[in-house]
């Protein structure tokens, strides 16, 4: 059939519309009149817009490549966005989205959720008409081709033109039979691009064979197309068109709407940002938006979304580090749910969420990847917490660490952007572990304190040790020490309240296989004897470190005369070189500048003779040059008159040292035994208040106040009052006045309780008020008395005085039966401990007096 151009097609038309008089033509077609004028006259139109096709004034329809050419308004609401493409159209389900095509995550758009995933999703199935295809699936179009009305063309004629009671035409056949002209024999060869697409109504006619065609507007021309091929409507929005798959909203603040109208806004997506729907159908509006049906919100466009087949929804870049925290979830290897690995097995691990997916059963997935790269899973959010960094999240933990070998960096932030020093700084310490870090890079990092609260920074796990106790952990040390202080006790375990049965011994030698650096800020070694039996625990501040198993030196000035043969004199402690032996140096008389407690438990000296070192010897080949001739039993009050060295062990000045004078200097002792040796006399001395053996003295370094010892302190030093539950006791069989803080006596005094025929009372009183410098009555005085029973009636007071008034002048006779019983009732005290007790014992202090 020979081809019409378009123009004479359309002069054709227009002459048989003017000629046809005797057809009346309706009312409505009227309204047409300005579109077929503009139509008759157009010289060059093009078919439609985006498809590269245009109608020439040739007639033939010819290929254009110009993609310059602008769009036609072709809307009604103002808005010029034109018709998208076939190619666009038909994409907008079937993944030109943003959707993943990552082969390793399969889809599965039926499994609403993980922990029950044979359980499908048919909550909207009523909302489309069952058809089981894959994205595009548009329901409701019509497959009727336009091969059917071929033999059509060229006979049929236009009946009837007018104008329609519709304004929008939606195509619903994937192959519509559309025209380009009014004759209905020029057919348009891409009317399949036309499908599910809306597009203004200019008119309509009827053909001569009885069928309906659309006059519409598509793009810059106008072409007929039969009326079963579509649906017809007056919204611009469209017919409401089937269509299922999932769509994931991933753009905020636009409208949702309630109705096909598009007029009654629901929300905005900004209520449902991020989650994906079921799609229940769409519409194509005539300015070439797609409009999607999400199930249970309503209509949202396009542009505000990602859809996909898969029930997970878009796979959405998230980038970021999460960590598991949950150990009661799978790990999934796809969308089918097969579990990779239970979570338990990745548990507190950082990784590296690369994607999200909002799945439409409500949850949000992540997609996990390790720092090398590769697919870690998929896991559902809840089992994770996300990070701020590639740490980690912040586990708490209550432990205490030392410095391993090495040097580590102590870092300001887990993304390793700043230092703040190193594990030097905590050497020999324990530091606090308040938290942990489980790193994306695999490694483990604490958080660490000092014991004064400073935060330090953050150190990988690998350069501590760690333990659960404040000791901190075990350190090598394997070094002989020396007891070297007195004032340390030995320890049975760091809770430091039970002491060692057999603690270290002062001055002797031990090995210190260990030592723990507390976080009280001490360090303590753990000792052994030469048995290798364990000792205790002691702080390393009472020892000093031996450079072998001699021990440390001690300072020592002796005179000892060497009483055994065949003992080596060595020229070190390693007993790696003899100097001599004892054979040589038999009956000789030397000189002790220093000692050794070796580790084997014997004691050596460092002998001299004058200024010429002689080497070390044991002790135990060396006797005293002194000799003890007598020795008796004597009480003698005396002064301490010499606050140089030590009080000897036994009246032999090459003896073991006690304690040292210089504590009891200017103070009352009473000698209890006398010794008469080669060296001069010396005494035995006690405390005279609680018989305390201080130790041997030289009788030539003390004086004796025998006939006025009432007028000296009777315990010595006087003690601090700052205790807890201080109290008296007085004993009337010792005749003793004990200071006491509980059952802890602190200070003794001698005393004088009531004789036989006026006894003291016994019992438990109180200090009471009455008090006062001096007292006289009928039986005597005395000074410096301290009420405690009948109000003024027994006293706590000094050996009686000469006469009333005269403090300071005590009646000797009655004084000296100090320690004795010889009061009328009250209690008698030397003189000095007498103006103390005035002076410093509280009213109500608690008073006991036992028999």
């Amino acid at each position: 059939m020979k081809k019409l151009s378009w123009k004479k097609i359309t002069t054709l038309s227009a002459t048989i519309l003017l000629l046809s008089t005797a057809i009346p033509l309706p009312a409505a077609a009227i309204s047409d009149e300005d579109s077929l004028t503009d139509l008759t006259n157009s010289q060059s139109t093009t078919l439609f817009n985006g498809t590269g096709y245009s109608a020439e004034t040739n007639g033939d329809i010819e290929q254009d490549t110009d993609e310059s050419l602008p769009a036609s308004n072709a809307q009604t609401d103002g808005t010029n966005s034109g018709s998208q493409s076939s190619t666009e159209t038909n994409n907008e389900l079937s993944g030109s989205s943003e959707v993943s095509t990552d082969e390793s995550l399969p889809s599965d758009s039926g499994l609403p959720n993980e922990t029950n995933p044979s359980n499908t999703d048919k909550s909207n199935e009523s909302e489309t008409d069952g058809s089981s295809q894959t994205l595009p699936n548009e329901q409701g179009s019509k497959n009727t081709s336009a091969s059917s009305d071929e033999s059509l063309i060229g006979q049929q004629s236009v009946e009837q033109t007018v104008a329609s009671e519709y304004k929008y035409f939606t195509v619903t056949t994937q192959k519509p039979v559309v025209y380009q002209n009014e004759n209905l024999d020029l057919p348009f060869e891409n009317s399949a691009d036309l499908y599910q697409k809306t597009f203004n109504i200019l008119g309509q006619l009827t053909s001569s064979a009885g069928a309906r065609y659309y006059r519409l507007q598509v793009g810059d021309i106008v072409v007929f197309i039969r009326d079963e091929d579509g649906k017809t409507t007056n919204f611009p929005a469209g017919s409401e068109l089937g269509a299922s798959g999932y769509a994931t909203v991933t753009t905020k603040g636009i409208a949702v709407w309630k109705n096909i109208e598009l007029n009654a806004k629901a929300s905005t997506t900004t209520d449902i940002f991020q989650r994906t729907f079921k799609v229940t159908g769409k519409l194509s509006h005539v300015d070439g938006t797609v409009y999607y049906k999400l199930s249970g919100q309503g209509f949202v466009s396009q542009n505000a979304l990602q859809t996909t087949n898969e029930a997970q929804g878009a796979r959405l870049t998230f980038n970021k580090y999460v960590s598991i925290s949950s150990q009661n979830y799978s790990v999934w290897k796809n969308f089918k749910w097969q579990e990779l690995t239970p979570s338990k097995k990745i548990y507190q691990q950082t990784l590296y969420a690369k994607y999200k997916y909002a799945h439409s059963n409500g949850a949000i997935y992540y997609e996990l990847y390790r720092p090398n790269g590769s697919f870690a899973g998929i896991i559902n959010s809840s089992a994770t917490k996300l990070a701020n960094n590639q740490g980690g999240i912040w586990y708490k933990e209550n432990l205490y660490a030392n410095k391993k070998g090495g040097t580590y960096t102590l870092w300001q932030d887990l993304n390793f952007s700043k230092k703040r020093g190193s594990s030097t700084s905590f050497a020999k310490k324990t530091v606090k572990i308040s938290g942990k870090y489980y790193h994306y890079n695999g490694s483990t990092y604490y958080s660490l304190y000092d014991n004064k609260g400073n935060w330090l920074g953050y150190i990988n796990a690998s350069g501590v040790s760690t333990s659960k106790n404040k000791q901190g952990t075990y350190q090598n040390f394997n070094k002989y020490v020396t007891v070297t202080n007195k004032n340390y006790a030995t320890w049975s375990s760091f809770a430091f309240k039970g002491k060692a049965k057999k603690p270290a011994t002062y001055q002797w030698t031990y090995k210190a296989k260990g030592v723990y650096y507390h976080y009280n800020g001490s360090s303590y070694y753990s000792l052994y004897d030469k048995n290798n039996k364990w000792v205790g625990y002691i702080n390393t501040t009472s020892s000093s470190v031996a450079q072998n198993g001699g021990g440390t030196w001690q300072k020592e000035n002796l005179q000892r005369k060497i009483v055994k043969k065949n003992y080596t004199i060595w020229q070190d402690l390693a007993f790696k070189t003899k100097r001599s032996n004892t054979n040589n140096h038999y009956g000789k008389q030397y000189t002790v500048k220093g000692k050794y407690r070796h580790f084997n438990g014997s004691l050596y000296y460092s002998l001299y003779s004058g200024n010429k070192w002689v080497g070390y010897v044991n002790a135990t080949a060396t006797g005293s040059p002194f000799t003890i001739y007598s020795t008796k039993t004597i009480s003698r009050y005396q002064v301490i008159n010499n606050k140089s060295g030590n009080f000897y062990s036994k009246a032999d000045p090459s003896s073991s040292k006690k304690a040292a004078k210089s504590n009891y200097y200017k103070y009352m002792v009473r000698a209890i035994k006398e010794a008469s040796t080669s060296d001069g006399t010396y005494y035995l001395v006690e405390l005279a208040g609680s018989g305390t053996d201080l130790g041997w003295i030289k009788a030539n370094q003390t004086y004796s106040v025998q006939d006025s010892f009432y007028m000296y302190q009777t315990g010595g030093p006087f003690p601090s009052l700052n205790v807890k539950n201080l109290n008296i006791k007085v004993s009337i069989s010792k005749q003793r006045i004990y200071i006491r803080s509980g059952s802890s006596t602190i200070y003794t005094m001698m005393c004088s309780t009531g004789l036989p025929g006026t006894p003291t009372p016994l019992g438990n009183f109180k200090i009471q008020a009455e008090r006062g410098p001096w007292f006289w009555g009928a039986n005597g005085g005395a000074a410096y008395y301290r009420s405690f029973h009948g109000h003024g009636i027994y006293l706590f007071h000094s050996v009686t005085i000469t006469g009333p008034g005269r403090v300071g002048s005590y009646y000797h006779p009655e004084a000296m039966k100090l320690g004795k019983r010889a009061s009328h009732g009250c209690i008698r005290m030397a003189v000095p401990d007498s103006i103390w007790f005035y002076n410093n014992i509280p009213n109500n202090t608690p008073v006991s007096i036992v028999n």
